[in-house]
């Protein structure tokens, strides 16, 4: 019964804090953490209601113990399976910043215990179900494990249905402003161009192209002829090649292979004619989504004449290759770890975080490269007894990235070798096959613009300065991973994990673990040698291709050292970590905006304990830089740990798994907390405005919870032990307005408080009725309505008085005549 009353009183402490009004309120002298407690009464409400839900679900527990052996049932009654639901009661440290004298220095423990309230919330309720379902046998458990364990078609396909299912919502719930729109932003037009072109029956020749409302609505789609024009140009350009050949085995010297000329990222053909410097590839995967949006929806012209204004289908296209990532992801986990339950798991992870997740209606090449490479390394690094006809799919889509963009030909090179040393003979010569033919498509379709056939040409073209800068590499090389704005890890902090992982693999499989460095590599040195922002987009989309690889030794090592109860809430940490940073970010972001945005309390995020690595701070500041050792002195030390502790033989325990207490994930909270305290410090910015709620809203909801009282028995702020409405800054309300309508004897009486059009009014206000009847003193902000019916006819003055903050009062009166035709 005890377990039972504190669980009550936890979900009662929670509800309360969650009810109240929590706010960052900022002005010239920084922020200033607000709390105003809801009151008696939704305590004591929050607390009935959650001893009466649990009350009958202790019930339920011991009804369905009943006839089981003794111990179960006094587990069921003494309710000790609901004890996790303590926990709950931890929000409290979530309002540290408002305690007086605190403020700033509170907030990663309001993003702890406050921000995150939710996830931790699911996830206790989540352990006592658990602990309830071990009470009762473990049904539930038993069930899950065995549907995702079962060898059956039907079983296989339900699990890969469900992960679908799973991170196609999660994408579509979480991107707001960006899930199937029309609007483009950055290259996205470029990728889209291509289809347009191509509907109307041209090649890659953009000049050819029709101004959308310069087209009859019922004008047909000449996609096939488009197709022949391809094909009739590769038969040309094979016999000039013949001739270029020939002139320059006769010249080498003064023979000149690029013909073109570009800038600005267009390049004028050979033939003439303007082209993009970047390939098809990417277009040819919106293509079907498209030729639907062009043929059956697009009525009017969207961006710049040239497309039409809405693109869902274009965009599904995107998502559909979004779930083929993760789809891919899974059956990569399911042959590495051989658990397809870890397996689900994990790859839902690596879907549902940043980078991936943010990609889901971003038209760039980035989601399909990403399903190549892991589909492709999958079949690479276990290729199994697979046919000559897989072996050709699979060598045609990894040359297949190199139509995507050029900087990913490094890594289809790499999954070429890695097919060619572990698959077997007749495998090989079909991969290969597939793979040189794919190639050289793309190798005609650059000489057909540019005279060259080198995959790089166009670029070349376009930027004769070269798009790579080899002095620029190493410091971009970090930077992508610990980078407070544009790194992985900030944004993903199970990333943090990789070398640690990548240690253990090299102790399981080492020719595994170097194929994953290589692809890896093959893909961030390059685009280290570009830029790390990728022209201000989503913080690592150059290099997002492969980080989805990077679960499989993060997974591994969890599964390894699970037994290990503080490394096990080390793991669920960095996993709660990276859901919520890819939540906050898919739910604030829009594509004019890149770097990492959201609308928290606490206005602290994970990015703030990283160090800056590519701005003026990385050379002026000495805090920064000790910030940046720390982290990499920590992540060095775990990777030497792990390679130690690994020599055993795998599968050994490394000690026998203990039961996790209930106060353990608190413990790590706390820990984790005095972590993200010390690392902010090094840099002392304790909040960033861009993560936090708008100021004008955080003081609208500050006025709402404060003027609901007179005078607020527990309501301060960073600044002071006490506040109430009266204290709070700006209040523009100087008088106010009324005005009333009736229907028949029901009366809506309109308030609207006289204060400047850009600072918020609020007041206490009371309204008289005229037939002896009032309402109590209620709190108004900006405007209020207020209902109330007579019993009888006639003519009533409605007075509204208005109290101040300065304590005067301010009233306005109005008269409402009910017509005796207009009874009831």
């Amino acid at each position: 019964m005890a377990w039972l009353v504190a669980s009550a009183t936890a979900c009662a402490v929670f509800l309360s804090v969650v009810s109240g009004i929590f706010v960052p309120l900022r002005d010239a002298a920084g922020v200033e953490y607000l709390f105003a407690w809801p009151g008696a009464v939704p305590v004591v409400v929050s607390w009935a209601a959650a001893f009466l839900v649990l009350g009958g679900l202790r019930q339920l527990a011991m009804r369905l113990c009943a006839g089981r052996t003794p111990d179960r049932m006094a587990d069921a009654r003494s309710a000790a399976w609901l004890a996790p639901l303590t926990g709950l009661a931890a929000i409290v440290a979530g309002v540290l910043p408002a305690v007086p004298g605190v403020g700033q220095y509170g907030a990663p423990a309001a993003y702890v215990f406050y921000d995150l309230r939710w996830w931790w919330c699911i996830g206790l309720a989540g352990w006592s179900l658990l602990r309830a379902d071990a009470l009762l046998g473990a049904p539930l458990a038993s069930g899950l494990e065995a549907f995702a364990r079962s060898e059956s078609v039907s079983s296989r396909i339900g699990v890969e249905l469900l992960l679908a299912v799973t991170v196609s919502a999660w994408a579509i719930a979480t991107t707001p402003n960006l899930r199937f729109i029309g609007v483009l932003h950055g290259d996205e037009p470029k990728y889209v161009r291509y289809c347009e072109v191509w509907y109307q029956g041209g090649g890659a020749d953009i000049s050819q192209k029709t101004p959308f409302s310069e087209q009859p609505l019922d004008a047909p789609p000449r996609v096939l002829h488009a197709i022949a024009g391809a094909a009739h140009a590769t038969i040309q350009e094979a016999q000039l090649f013949a001739g270029d050949l020939r002139q320059f085995a006769s010249d080498p010297r003064g023979f000149r292979w690029i013909r073109a000329t570009g800038d600005n990222g267009f390049v004028h053909g050979k033939h003439g004619g303007v082209y993009q410097i970047h390939e098809p590839g990417t277009s040819a995967v919106l293509m079907p989504g498209y030729f639907v949006d062009r043929y059956l929806i697009g009525l009017n012209p969207g961006y710049n004449d040239e497309f039409p204004d809405q693109l869902p289908m274009t965009s599904f296209m995107m998502l559909l290759s979004y779930v083929c990532c993760a789809l891919a992801l899974f059956r990569l986990l399911v042959r590495a770890l051989d658990d397809r339950p870890l397996a689900w798991v994990w790859a839902a992870i690596g879907a549902m975080t940043m980078p991936t997740t943010a990609f889901a209606f971003q038209l760039y090449p980035e989601l399909p490269a990403a399903a190549v490479v892991v589909a492709v390394t999958a079949y690479a690094l276990f290729p199994g007894r697979q046919g000559s006809t897989t072996a050709a799919i699979a060598g045609a889509a990894a040359a297949a990235l190199t139509w995507l963009h050029p900087r990913f030909l490094a890594v289809a090179v790499c999954l070429l070798v890695a097919a060619l040393l572990q698959t077997r003979s007749n495998q090989r010569r079909w991969f290969a096959t597939a793979f040189a033919v794919v190639l050289l498509g793309l190798a005609v379709y650059d000489y057909r613009i540019t005279g060259s056939p080198l995959p790089t040409s166009l670029w070349d073209v376009a930027t004769p300065d070269g798009a790579l800068h080899a002095s620029a590499m190493p410091l971009n090389l970090v930077a992508y991973g610990l980078d407070r704005e544009w790194g992985l890890a900030p944004q993903a902090p199970w990333l943090l994990a990789l070398l640690p992982g990548l240690a253990l693999l090299v102790r399981r499989t080492p020719g595994h673990a170097l194929a994953l460095l290589a692809i890896g590599l093959a893909l961030a040195i390059p685009a280290s040698g570009h830029t790390i922002h990728a022209a201000g987009g989503t913080p690592g989309r150059l290099v997002l291709a492969v980080v989805p690889l990077a679960i499989w030794p993060v997974a591994l090592l969890a599964r390894e050292f699970w037994r290990v109860v503080p490394f096990r809430i080390g793991v669920v940490a960095a996993v709660v970590l990276s859901l919520d940073a890819g939540l906050a970010y898919n739910v604030s972001h829009k594509k004019h905006v890149g770097p990492m945005r959201d609308i928290s309390i606490s206005g602290w995020k994970p990015n703030l304990a990283f160090p800056v690595i590519r701005d003026t701070q990385w050379d002026t500041s000495w805090s920064n830089f000790w910030l940046f050792l720390a982290i990499a002195a920590v992540i060095v030390i775990a990777t030497l740990v792990v390679w130690f502790l690994t020599r055993r033989a795998p599968g050994a325990p490394l000690r026998p798994a203990g039961d996790v207490r209930w106060w353990t994930p608190l413990a790590g909270a706390a820990l984790l907390v005095l972590a993200m305290t010390g690392a902010t410090a090094a840099n002392g910015l304790w909040s960033d405005e861009h993560y936090t709620i708008a100021t004008a809203d955080a003081h609208q909801r500050a006025a709402v919870g404060l003027v609901a009282q007179d005078r607020c028995a527990l309501c301060f702020t960073s600044r002071r032990p006490a506040v109430d409405w009266r204290e709070l800054e700006p209040n523009g309300a100087t008088g106010l307005r009324l005005d009333a309508d009736h229907s028949r004897r029901a009366v809506t009486v309109h308030v609207a408080l006289d204060a400047p059009p850009d600072v918020a009014g609020f007041g206490r206000i009371r309204i008289e009725f005229g037939d002896g009847t009032a309402t109590g003193w209620e709190g108004i902000v900006s405007a209020a309505q207020f209902q109330h019916r007579y019993s009888q006819t006639g003519t009533y003055t409605i007075a509204a008085w208005l109290q101040l903050r300065d304590g005067s009062l301010r009233v306005e009166r109005t008269m409402v005549t009910l017509a005796a035709d207009q009874g009831a």
